[in-house]
């Protein structure tokens, strides 16, 4: 029998959480129909659908949001009906989920804090923010840098153009060489080396293995340099 999202949540869902101590309704563990664009996670301010669905910001509803005991986010829960693939119907809805929240988690802050001490402790001259997105670039700048460093000379870089007396800075990229160097090479999928850096076929650009270091006498063969002692305790 198919059963659609509704019927899935409350026969399916919802019995599973209960079952694990997880009871939908007790709002301290688990909020349904969570608006993952207008609230605030990181004042833990969880707004559902009944009190945002008729604004006219923007939203996106998450089907469950389960919570730690400090009454932070620990996992998003998207029903879906039973007909259909959760795998490829959720992930991509998961994902834009998980966004929402974590682009509310403070790292900007943190950052600012770090770099507070690098300066405070003179552990640093000049700092570098580098940003993969111009709205990182400029959530960096206005709200990092103005923010916690209004005295400070600072300057947000433009295709190379920068005032070279600024103390603090933000660039979008680093258009520089990319040079990668590691004994242990990997082509996991979680960790793979050679797609990082680019290399086709996964074959290194410059490779110097174990048996030509061997030869050449900059590593001793540790097959051959074994010994054996035996202990008594």
């Amino acid at each position: 029998m198919e059963l659609n999202e509704f019927q899935t949540r409350k026969q399916k869902i919802d019995i599973m959480l209960k079952e694990q101590g997880w009871v939908v309704g007790d709002r301290t563990k688990v909020i349904v129909e969570v608006d993952t664009k207008q609230s605030d996670f990181r004042a833990q301010n969880y707004k559902t659908v009944s009190e945002t669905l008729k604004n006219d910001m923007e939203s996106k509803y998450v089907d469950y949001l389960k919570l730690d005991r400090f009454g932070a986010p620990i996992a998003i829960i998207e029903a879906k009906r039973t007909s259909r693939d959760p795998i490829l119907t959720a992930q991509k809805q998961a994902e834009e989920y998980a966004n929402d929240i974590k682009a509310q988690t403070g790292k900007t802050r943190v950052a600012m804090a770090i770099i507070d001490v690098l300066l405070k402790a003179g552990w640093a001259e000049k700092i570098l923010f580098l940003t993969d997105r111009r709205a990182l670039r400029k959530q960096a700048y206005d709200d990092g840098f103005k923010r916690f460093f209004p005295e400070e000379a600072k300057s947000m870089i433009h295709s190379g153009v920068f005032n070279r007396n600024s103390r603090l800075y933000v660039f979008t990229y680093l258009d520089g060489i990319q040079i990668g160097l590691t004994a242990t090479p990997a082509d996991f999928i979680e960790r793979d080396t050679f797609r990082f850096f680019g290399c086709e076929n996964k074959v290194a650009t410059a490779l110097y293995d174990y048996e030509e270091a061997v030869r050449d006498g900059v590593l001793c063969d540790f097959r051959k340099n074994i010994s054996g002692a035996r202990t008594h305790f």
